[in-house]
């Protein structure tokens, strides 16, 4: 049914005064709300079209892993003849950067900080604490392990175990995908590594090459009592994909938590936005979890933190522990640096970095 100003007084019959504002009143609303509902339309697909062309998640790579250890010494050690990493700076932490971390006691405490020679600025930082008595891996609330990629998982067992790392579990074969085969270890500052060997080479995107026995860390795993709730903070602060959530049965993390052989635990998996980067959400539903103990002012043991490169500070939905501030030692290298608390209880570090 067409309606318009035309079709008024057809017929040969004139309408009264009254009859005929109302009709024209009616008329310029309806126009009115096609035009709003035009512009409504606008904007949600600019709105649309900009959401698309963002480039995906904020969280752009894994940029640092930070281990916390009594003895840097003694775990720069096990890096580098275990690993093969090389150191790239060593020093103290600044009161600046422990601002940052909103930690000040660790003002003052060495750290050194390494990578290996293909991915050199992808870093382990190792940074001195006080010890933790009581402090068990695996068993508390945050970054529980780091995931490496391997070349050749034989020839890395072989080189842990000729090192002062612990080889905890494997190697052994995914169940989903037998190509991959995985190991664990547990380093001198009680920080928990994994190492995925993708034997066929096969993977794609997912892995990254090594280009060397040990190479970058590719994912980080992150242990919290609600999943849901863990992955949905992520996703509605960085734009991670709400991913499935589904069983694993993995034997290391159950033991540690004194759970019967054959136990499973929640997982959840999404990806950063540079290819071969990944966040890994382990549901600590079973067992007795609790928060990781720390010194007061100082880094939680092991796994400690983890940074992300970012394109900016500025446009981050989160509430920083300080403001951010730029650092000139490696691994910042004159960037702006902050960090926030996560829902679990993680330190993560945010670090701005320009496209290359």
């Amino acid at each position: 049914m067409e309606f318009g100003i035309g079709s008024i007084g057809r017929g040969g019959r004139k309408l009264r005064g009254q009859t005929r504002r109302a009709a024209l009143t009616l008329c310029v609303s309806a126009f009115v709300a096609l035009a709003a509902a035009s512009t409504v339309f606008t904007i949600a697909a600019e709105a649309a079209a900009q959401s698309s062309s963002s480039g995906g998640p904020a969280l752009k790579r894994i940029k640092v892993v930070t281990v916390a250890s009594s003895d840097v010494t003694a775990a720069t050690k096990a890096y580098a003849d275990g690993l093969g990493f090389s150191v790239r700076d060593e020093g103290r932490v600044s009161q600046a950067l422990a601002a940052v971390w909103g930690e000040p006691k660790m003002t003052g405490r060495p750290y050194v900080v390494l990578s290996n020679d293909v991915d050199q600025d992808v870093f382990i930082r190792l940074v001195e604490i006080d010890p933790v008595p009581g402090y068990k891996p695996m068993t508390t609330y945050g970054w529980n392990s780091f995931e490496f990629v391997i070349d050749d998982y034989r020839a890395a067992q072989s080189a842990l175990e000729k090192s002062t790392f612990k080889v905890i579990g494997g190697p052994n074969p995914l169940k989903s995908n037998p190509n991959i085969v995985t190991l664990q270890a547990r380093g001198a500052g009680d920080e928990i590594l994994y190492f995925a060997d993708e034997t066929t080479g096969e993977a794609g995107a997912r892995f990254p090459t090594p280009g060397t026995l040990f190479g970058r860390p590719f994912i980080v795993i992150l242990a919290g009592a609600d999943i849901v709730a863990v992955r949905d903070w992520y996703a509605d602060k960085f734009g991670t994909e709400k991913s499935s959530i589904r069983e694993s049965g993995g034997a290391v993390v159950p033991q540690a938590l004194g759970l019967p052989p054959g136990s499973s635990l929640p997982i959840s998996i999404f990806n950063l936005r540079e290819s071969g980067n990944r966040i890994q959400l382990d549901g600590y539903t079973k067992g007795s979890p609790s928060e990781r103990p720390r010194a007061p002012g100082q880094l939680p043991p092991g796994n400690a933190m983890v940074s992300f490169s970012v394109d900016s500070l500025k446009v981050l939905d989160i509430d920083f522990v300080s403001p951010p501030v730029a650092l000139p030692d490696i691994p910042y290298a004159g960037a702006k640096v902050a960090a926030a608390r996560g829902p679990a209880g993680e330190l993560i570090e945010f670090i701005e970095e320009s496209a290359p």
